[in-house]
C-alpha cells in the first residue's frame, strides 16, 4: 500500500508540471541543513548546491577578466587558448538578456553534437567543458539533477533499509519561459522541453569513501528524447553516471541556458547588494568647495626623470599605482653664440652673429608612472571637465604652444661713416618660434576623494615664466676703407624662453569614494569576458585596469545610478592545467577538472540561504579558479584477482583525453600537442605599446597609437593591425587603421557613451600573430 501511494504521488507531481516545458537551476553556496551527502549534496567535485527563487547568487561586475598560466599554455598550447576564447566568445555574443523573447524563440533547444572519431578516441572537448564550467560559476546549477532532489529521509517505525525509507521530494528546477513578471516563476519538471522523472538509489551499504547515502537519479520520460541537452548539465556530476560525455561538444548554449542567465541577470530582479571587492562607489555631499589647479607642465617633465620614491618625496599626496622605466639616448647640447667678420667682407661690415654647438651623447634613465588621485583639467565647448591621467604624458593629446623669442643686439658705424662717427645700435632680428610641449592644468586628489564635478571657474590668473637660455657678447674690431680703425664695439645676442601657466580656482563638488557600498541593486543584463595575458605563477605583467561602469538601485521607489570604479589588479577568471592525481594509491575515477568561485554570503535574507553575489576574490590568483586535469591522456589496467600476470596494452582502457573537434572531418587535435608549441612561442617574443589607450570624450576627434616593441629576432614586418577574431567591436565612431610605419592606429569621432573592451591583434608579415586586450571609456562633453 506504501509503495502504491508513492508511485500515485510521483504520477501526480509529474502531471501537475506536465504544462511546463522549460527549466533552469540555480546555484549558490552549501548553507542549508539539509544539503548533506547522506541525500545526494556535497559530492566530490561538487562547488555548491541548488537554491530557492529569490535566493540566487550571481555576479554584479559587467565586464570581467580570465586568462591562462603557463602550465595551462604549456599542456594546451595556442590550439587551446583559441578554443578557451571560443568558450568565452559564446557569452560575449549575447545581448542585454532582457531584450529576448518572452518564449526565448532566438535560441535552440539543443546544440550538443557528437563527433564519433573522438567518442572512439575517449575524447573530451574542452571549449564545451570551458562553457560548462563557466556557466556554472555565473550562478547556475544543473537543472536536470535538481527537478526533482530530496530533502529528507527517515526510517518508518519497524523499518529497515531500502524498504522501510520515507523521502521528502523537492523541486529545485524552475520555469525560464517568463515575461517580466516574477509571479509567472514556477518549478518545473521539464529542461528544454524534455519531461524527466526520477528514481531514488538507496545505498544500504556504503560505497567506497562514501557515507551511507541516496540520491535521486533523473531520466526522461520519452526514452527516444534527445536528452540532457543543456550546457549546464551536461559535464557536472550529477550526470557522469547517466552517459558518456566522450565525443561530445557544443555549438552554443541552449534556451534554458540562457533563461537561467535571464532571471539572474534581468534588470526587474533587485538584491541587496554590494558592489564587490575592489570596487568604489562614487557619491558626492553636494557640498561645494574651492579647487586650484597646478601646473602639468612642471609634473610632466618631474615624472619622466624621477622614479617613484622621489617623485612622491615631491608631491606627497601623490598616489603611483605602479612604474617601469625605460632608457633613452640623449644628447646634452652647448650652443655658443659669437660675432665674427668673414674675410671677405669689405672694410667696417658689422660682424656678423654665429653659433658654434657641440652635443655629447650619453644614456639616461627615463620612467612611466601610473597614477591612482590625479586629474587634468580640460576645458570644452560646454564647460570644464576632469578626466583621470593615468600615465604621465611625455606631450599633451591637444598641444598648446611655448614661444621661444631670440633677439640680438648690434652696434657698429657704417661703412661709410667718417672717423670717431658714433656708433649705431641696430637690432639685427627679432623672431619667435612655436615649439610644442606639456602644458595645462590638474589637480592631486586627496586621499578621502576619488573625483570632481566641477560647477564653474571662480578665478583665472595667468602667469607667464621668462628663462634665459643663454647670453653671448663680443667684441669687434673694424676698419673702413681708409684704414682707420675703430675698436671696442660691443655686440650681444640673447635668447629667452617664455611660457605661460593659467592657473585655475573651481567651484567643484567633491565626489567621495565608497567602497562598502550596500544597497537594493537591479541585474546588470550582461556581461562581457576579456582575455588579459598575465603569468600567475610570478603574478606579473597584469597591467591595473579602471572599469567605470554604473549600476541602478532602488531607493524609496525610485532608480538612481550608482557611479561604480573598479580596479582590477588581477584575473577573475584563471585558467590553469595541474595533475590532480593524488597517488600512489588514488581511484582512477577523478574529476577532469577542479574548480573554485567565491560566494559572497553577506547579504543574505534573515532566514534565508540567499540571496548573495559571485565574486573575485582578492590577494589571491583569480576568484574563480578552473584547474584542468593533465595528468591524460590516462588509462586504467585492470589485473586479474589472486593471480600474478603480466597486463599489456590489451588489458588497459581509455578514461579520458584531451581534445578539440568539431562537426567537420577535420582530425580532432589531442593535447599535449607539440605542434602548438611554435605557436606558442610567438606570443613571448614580441610586446604591444602602450599598456592602456586614453579615454574619448563623445563627439570629440580621438587618437590612440599601438607600437610593437621587445625582442622580435622572428618576427618580420610589415605588420598589420585588427580586431581579434570573436572580439567586441572598437567603441561606434572608432576604427583602426595601419599607416603603413608599422603602427596601429585607432581614429575616428566617438557616437556613444560608455566603456568598450575589446582584442587587438598584431600579424606580422608570415602569418605570427599576437592579441592584447584593451579598454577605452568615452565620456560625455558637458
Amino acid at each position: 500500500m506504501l509503495r502504491l501511494l508513492k508511485q500515485i504521488t510521483c504520477l501526480a507531481l509529474l502531471a501537475a508540471g506536465a504544462q511546463l516545458s522549460f527549466g533552469f537551476a540555480l546555484l549558490g553556496p552549501i548553507n542549508e541543513p539539509y544539503q548533506t551527502q547522506e541525500i545526494g549534496y556535497n559530492l566530490p567535485g561538487d562547488i555548491g548546491a541548488p537554491k530557492n527563487l529569490g535566493e540566487e547568487y550571481r555576479r554584479n561586475m559587467p565586464v570581467l577578466y580570465y586568462t591562462c598560466d603557463a602550465n595551462f599554455l604549456d599542456y594546451f598550447g595556442s590550439n587551446g587558448l583559441a578554443e578557451v576564447d571560443k568558450a568565452f566568445n559564446v557569452f560575449n555574443s549575447l545581448t542585454n538578456v532582457s531584450s529576448y523573447s518572452s518564449d526565448l524563440s532566438e535560441f535552440p533547444l539543443e546544440t550538443k553534437r557528437t563527433n564519433y572519431k573522438a567518442e572512439s578516441l575517449y575524447m573530451f572537448d574542452l571549449k564545451s567543458w570551458v562553457m560548462s564550467l563557466l556557466i556554472e560559476s555565473m550562478g547556475l546549477a544543473e537543472p536536470i539533477r535538481f527537478t526533482w532532489t530530496l530533502h529528507d529521509r527517515f526510517l518508518i517505525p519497524g523499518g529497515t533499509c531500502p524498504f522501510g525509507e520515507e523521502y521528502i521530494i523537492i523541486k529545485r528546477n524552475f520555469d525560464s519561459a517568463f515575461g517580466t513578471s516574477v509571479d509567472q516563476l514556477k518549478p518545473s519538471s521539464y529542461v528544454n522541453n524534455i519531461l524527466y522523472s526520477y528514481q531514488i538509489a538507496e545505498y544500504c551499504t556504503a560505497p567506497a569513501n562514501f557515507p551511507y547515502i541516496a540520491v535521486t537519479f533523473p531520466f526522461s520520460v520519452d526514452p527516444d528524447a534527445n536528452a540532457f541537452t543543456p550546457v549546464a548539465s551536461t559535464f557536472g556530476f550529477g550526470n557522469s553516471f547517466l552517459f558518456s560525455p566522450y565525443g561530445l561538444f557544443y555549438t552554443g548554449i541552449t534556451r534554458d541556458d540562457v533563461g537561467g542567465l535571464r532571471y539572474l541577470l534581468r534588470a526587474n530582479n533587485m538584491n541587496v547588494e554590494n558592489a564587490g571587492p575592489g570596487t568604489l562607489t562614487l557619491e558626492t555631499n553636494y557640498v561645494p568647495q574651492l579647487l586650484v589647479s597646478s601646473n602639468l607642465s612642471l609634473l610632466a617633465a618631474q615624472a619622466i626623470t624621477n622614479d617613484a620614491p622621489t617623485l612622491q618625496g615631491l608631491y606627497p599626496n601623490l598616489v603611483i599605482l605602479s612604474t617601469s622605466n625605460f632608457f633613452s639616448n640623449i644628447f646634452t647640447t652647448n650652443i655658443t653664440a659669437y660675432f665674427t667678420n668673414f674675410p671677405w667682407d669689405p672694410a667696417g661690415t658689422p660682424a656678423h652673429l654665429a653659433f658654434l654647438t657641440n652635443s655629447t651623447p650619453s644614456v639616461a634613465t627615463r620612467y612611466i608612472h601610473t597614477f591612482g588621485n590625479v586629474l587634468r583639467l580640460l576645458p570644452t565647448a560646454n564647460g570644464w571637465v576632469a578626466k583621470p591621467l593615468l600615465n604621465a604624458p611625455t606631450r599633451p593629446n591637444s598641444p598648446e604652444w611655448v614661444t621661444v623669442e631670440t633677439d640680438s643686439v648690434g652696434a657698429s658705424n657704417m661703412a661709410w661713416g667718417p672717423v670717431g662717427s658714433t656708433f649705431i645700435t641696430t637690432n639685427v632680428f627679432d623672431q619667435s618660434y612655436i615649439t610644442n610641449g606639456v602644458v595645462g592644468d590638474y589637480v592631486i586628489l586627496p586621499t578621502n576623494l576619488c573625483d570632481i564635478g566641477i560647477v564653474s571657474s571662480q578665478l583665472t590668473n595667468v602667469v607667464s615664466s621668462t628663462n634665459v637660455v643663454f647670453v653671448a657678447t663680443n667684441t669687434f674690431v673694424s676698419t673702413n676703407a681708409l684704414g682707420f680703425t675703430n675698436a671696442g664695439t660691443l655686440l650681444s645676442y640673447t635668447q629667452n624662453l617664455i611660457t605661460y601657466f593659467t592657473n585655475h580656482t573651481f567651484v567643484i563638488y567633491p565626489v567621495v569614494c565608497d567602497p562598502t557600498n550596500v544597497s537594493l541593486r537591479q541585474g546588470i543584463e550582461k556581461i562581457t569576458f576579456i582575455r588579459r595575458d598575465y603569468d600567475s605563477l610570478l603574478t606579473r605583467f597584469f597591467y591595473p585596469i579602471t572599469n567605470d561602469y554604473t549600476i541602478n538601485t532602488v531607493t524609496n521607489n525610485a532608480i538612481i545610478p550608482l557611479r561604480v570604479r573598479r580596479v582590477v589588479t588581477q584575473p577573475d577568471f584563471l585558467l590553469t592545467a595541474q595533475d590532480t592525481v593524488a597517488g600512489p594509491d588514488a581511484l582512477p575515477t577523478v574529476p577532469a577538472v577542479r574548480r573554485d568561485i567565491l560566494y559572497n554570503t553577506n547579504s543574505e535574507y534573515l532566514g534565508l540561504a540567499g540571496p548573495g553575489t559571485i565574486e573575485p576574490a582578492t590577494g589571491a590568483p583569480a576568484g574563480t579558479t578552473f584547474i584542468f586535469n593533465k595528468v591524460g591522456p590516462m588509462f586504467i589496467n585492470f589485473g586479474l584477482v589472486n593471480t600474478n600476470a603480466y597486463l599489456t596494452e590489451v588489458e588497459q582502457i581509455p578514461i579520458y583525453i584531451w581534445g578539440s573537434f568539431d562537426a567537420s572531418t577535420n582530425t580532432p587535435v589531442i593535447y599535449p600537442n607539440d605542434v602548438s608549441v611554435s605557436d606558442l612561442e610567438n606570443q613571448v617574443l614580441i610586446q604591444v605599446t602602450p599598456s592602456a589607450l586614453p579615454p574619448g570624450t563623445l563627439g570629440t576627434a580621438y587618437l590612440g597609437q599601438l607600437q610593437t616593441v621587445g625582442y622580435t629576432p622572428n618576427w618580420q614586418a610589415p605588420y598589420s593591425w585588427s580586431l581579434a577574431p570573436g572580439s567586441p567591436g572598437l567603441p561606434p565612431g572608432l576604427f583602426i587603421t595601419n599607416p603603413g610605419d608599422g603602427s596601429g592606429v585607432i581614429s575616428g569621432t566617438p557616437t556613444t557613451v560608455g566603456f568598450y573592451d575589446f582584442i587587438i591583434r598584431v600579424t606580422d608579415a608570415v602569418g605570427r600573430n599576437l592579441d592584447r586586450s584593451f579598454s577605452i571609456n568615452i565620456t560625455p562633453d558637458p
